[in-house]
């Protein structure tokens, strides 16, 4: 801070914030036509809440265009310490107590910085983007149209598949997987990998070989990219997304991480650094507890699905993450998935000049012996998680084991309307009749990867007084479930909600983008999206009635039941029309 209050910024800063700041608004006038309309709904609403105007994407386009001749380097340098030169700053400390919070040793250090010299920063020169050619490109040498569901799939010399979905969906978006086969499969539960370690770690914040992350960004200024990686069951996940003027550079970067991560151990010690107060924050509330211990318990303690502990994450070595990784991104079969405004010639060519250069990689992962093992738990069925947060929060959560999707997919549909019905009875008894908990909720999971594996469970934010209550009322619900068949009405009311965000899905590229990957070697999940609807409007009441699974694990005291992982708290947060909001305008949600 003090460093920019003294010397302001530099030329070539200021460039690369008008350039980022220019393509962001560019796109949003790209894509205007074809914006989502419940977010769209969503930011009209908000804007009236906050007292503000709302504004489209042509008139903070032309605004902005209209305020950049106004924005030199003097004008912003001389802005800058007129903002630090009233009476402060506020220094703030908080926690949950005192504690042994030393005030003059804060204040003493912050009037050292203040004291100490600072030096202007070093220049920093944009370096070119060095990856645009990775050699030479094998041939197509498998095409085949699925007409029906309007995608075409290719397959190159060298092993590499593709599916290429054209929509019109959005203007300028376009959605990029590139999938390793293999995922947590691929993984020895008996060797205990540092799954989380590696999940939670930046693999575009540990650079590339030739370029470190804060390179990256300078050479890729004005560009529209991303880089992100997933472990999931059955694969590992490269994926990013861009528009149609910057798709080449999209598919460069993937594949400079893919054959090239740097890893720097620089930015896992700087992730390292805030693991403490992760921790500390996640033992506060029952949610964070559940993210802890939840996802091992429903899965007997594989340590593919277990988080470690504070000590034993910091004792992980930037190596064991490389080498986790490495083997899935360098090692197993790759597809790639693409889906968007991109016609096929456009993206064909851009795959055979990147991931078409791969050395041939073997047709299948290989699995270990154990890589398909994964089971619900059969002892210790009651489990209490305790947080160190407030005495009167607590979430209720019971499971019952299910069955994995691909040995019955009507019978895994049928537990998902299942879990409709039940969310209609807890919302009937437990909020409406006994007022025990607000938004109480059931949710059916099955596995695409592990034979035999899924659960259905029901969830409820009650007070701990309640919580032998809440259960004793879902019991209720069960025992009349399994009893009495549920009468059309309520079988329409938990089918209709599913239809209609099928209907939904289909006309959206995020949909594509998830249900596609993995198709060019199984060909039955194409059959999944023909047959899903159709399977989901015969579920009968009789089929409810039958399949009742038997009780299995009770936890306590854990679960947030808005967000029982990572993935289902940034799936809640995304969908948020304050976050899509601050999305659009370019800022931060926090």
């Amino acid at each position: 801070m003090r460093q920019f209050i003294e010397y302001g910024a530099d030329q070539a800063e200021l460039d690369r914030t008008l350039s980022d700041t220019e393509t962001y608004f560019k796109q949003a006038l790209q894509g205007a036509n074809t914006r989502n309309s419940r977010q769209l709904a969503g930011s009209l609403v908000d804007s009236m809440a906050d007292g503000e105007v709302f504004t489209s994407p042509q008139q903070d386009w032309d605004y902005f265009q209209k305020l950049k001749p106004s924005i030199t380097l003097d004008a912003l340098n001389a802005g800058v310490k007129p903002l630090f030169a009233g009476d402060g700053p506020l220094l703030w400390h908080e926690g949950p107590t005192l504690g042994d919070f030393d005030q003059k040793a804060f204040l003493d250090t912050y009037n050292t910085v203040q004291s100490a010299k600072v030096a202007a920063s070093e220049a920093r020169a944009n370096k070119p983007w060095p990856y645009t050619d990775f050699g030479t490109p094998a041939k197509v040498v498998k095409r085949e149209e699925i007409k029906d569901l309007g995608l075409t799939q290719l397959t190159w010399a060298n092993g590499v598949r593709a599916t290429i979905k054209t929509t019109d969906f959005k203007d300028d978006e376009i959605g990029i997987t590139v999938r390793f086969a293999g995922g947590l499969s691929a993984l020895s539960p008996a060797a205990k990998p540092p799954v989380f370690a590696a999940s939670v770690s930046d693999l575009q914040e540990g650079g590339l070989g030739k370029l470190s992350a804060s390179e990256i960004k300078d050479s890729l200024t004005g560009k529209i990219y991303s880089v992100g990686l997933s472990i999931g069951e059955d694969a590992t996940t490269l994926s990013g997304g861009t528009n149609p003027t910057d798709f080449a550079t999209q598919m460069q970067a993937l594949m400079a991480f893919t054959t090239d991560a740097a890893y720097s151990p620089d930015a896992f010690a700087r992730l390292k650094s805030f693991i403490p107060d992760y921790y500390n924050q996640l033992n506060s509330t029952p949610g964070g507890v559940f993210q802890m211990s939840g996802a091992a318990a429903l899965r007997d303690n594989d340590p593919r699905f277990t988080m470690p502990s504070e000590a034993d994450f910091l004792a992980t070595t930037n190596d064991q993450v490389k080498a986790l990784v490495d083997r899935q991104l360098k090692t197993e079969p790759v597809e790639i998935t693409i889906v968007g405004d991109i016609s096929e010639a456009e993206a064909e060519a851009e795959i055979s000049k990147t991931f078409a250069t791969l050395v041939k990689r073997p047709d299948t992962p290989a699995l270990p012996a154990d890589g398909l093992s994964l089971h619900f738990p059969t002892q210790n069925l009651n489990r209490v998680f305790e947080h160190q947060g407030r005495a009167d929060q607590d979430l209720s959560y019971i499971a019952w084991p299910g069955t994995d999707f691909m040995s019955d997919t009507q019978r895994a549909r049928g537990l998902t309307v299942l879990a409709e019905v039940l969310s209609l009875r807890l919302t009937d008894i437990v909020r409406e009749q006994k007022g025990l908990s607000y938004s109480p909720y059931a949710s059916n999971y099955y596995s695409q990867t592990f034979p035999g594996y899924g659960y259905l469970s029901a969830v409820a934010q009650v007070k701990p007084e309640d919580d032998q209550a809440y259960y004793d009322a879902v019991a209720g619900i069960v025992a009349d479930l399994k009893a009495h068949p549920i009468s059309d009405d309520e079988l329409l009311r938990a089918q209709k909600p599913l239809l209609d965000r099928m209907d939904t899905d289909l006309k959206t590229n995020t949909y594509w983008a998830g249900a596609l990957p993995g198709s060019t070697t199984d060909a039955k999940k194409l059959d999944y999206i023909r047959t899903r609807r159709d399977q989901y409007k015969a579920v009968t009441a009789a089929d409810i009635q039958m399949s009742f699974p038997v009780e299995g694990l009770r936890a306590r005291g854990g679960l947030d039941g808005r967000y029982p992982n990572l993935l289902r708290f940034l799936e809640a947060i995304h969908a948020r029309p304050a976050y899509q909001r601050a999305l659009e305008r370019g800022g931060p949600y926090e």
